[in-house]
């Protein structure tokens, strides 16, 4: 027990930079072992460009810009993405941000799997200054049939640090769980839609908690060029003060280079 008080105190002290450094150095050697692979013809790089409607803390629309580098085999499968968006309205700034995410799944096509997975975000509009999660966890998959259905549900526990923007008691270094069922599944010949739900409290205090639905539908009009659109639902149960809102949607319009 020892031990792990002294753990978990070493972690919970350190500053987002610190953490935020130690993730970056562990992308980058990811990334070199990945492209040095014999199978780094695995390897995709996306370009995505689009707009987002916003309802809730920000009610606007959005220009958005993203970056992804995703290897998928049998052993190992790692995605890095980064996404920035920007609006204004009568030539004010309405909303800024940028978020990223690190995934790392190792034997994914087994029934059982364990990952890895880190996010970063960064928008004041939502009172973030700063948001880390790094989680770790296992995913089992319930039903798939190749190229065409996966059904799986996912259990993490992680650290969360959490700064902002309006200084507030909710500052917070947590660690939380998050439980996440998802499915992937083929329509027709050229669309692919995926459904994630996301429910992650706080292992302290379950009145602290987010909710989360992702659902994407993807277009493959040729090899190189896809549409989508993606439509996002959020709750946080606690708010950093009484402009936020407990709910936020936005509806995701967009075009991607695979290449």
């Amino acid at each position: 027990m020892v031990g792990l008080h002294y753990f978990c105190g070493m972690i919970t002290n350190f500053k987002p930079k610190t953490l935020l450094k130690g993730f970056l150095l562990l992308v980058l050697l990811f990334c070199v072992s990945s492209v040095r692979a014999e199978d780094g013809k695995k390897m995709k790089y996306v370009l995505t460009a689009g707009g987002k409607l916003n309802d809730g803390s920000v009610v606007d629309f959005d220009a958005r810009a993203t970056g992804e580098i995703d290897r998928n085999d049998s052993v190992f499968a790692f995605n890095i993405n980064g996404r920035y968006y920007y609006s204004e309205k009568k030539h004010r700034e309405t909303n800024r941000g940028y978020d990223g995410a690190v995934t790392m799944d190792f034997f994914q096509y087994n029934t059982w799997s364990p990952f890895f997975l880190f996010t970063y975000l960064s928008n004041k509009r939502k009172g973030y200054d700063i948001k880390l999660n790094s989680f770790v966890g296992g995913k089992y998959r319930i039903y798939t049939k190749p190229d065409v259905t996966d059904l799986s549900v996912s259990l993490a526990w992680g650290y969360e640090n959490v700064e902002y923007s309006t200084k507030t008691e909710l500052d917070s270094h947590d660690f939380r769980f998050s439980l996440r069922p998802k499915i992937k599944q083929k329509i027709g010949k050229v669309a692919r839609l995926t459904n994630s739900f996301f429910y992650q409290p706080c292992c302290d205090d379950f009145s602290n908690y987010y909710l989360r639905n992702v659902t994407k539908l993807d277009f493959k009009i040729t090899r190189v060029f896809h549409l989508g659109v993606d439509f996002e639902y959020d709750y946080r149960s606690m708010l950093p003060g009484p402009i936020y809102k407990h709910n936020d949607v936005y509806m995701d319009f967009n075009m991607k280079l695979v290449l």
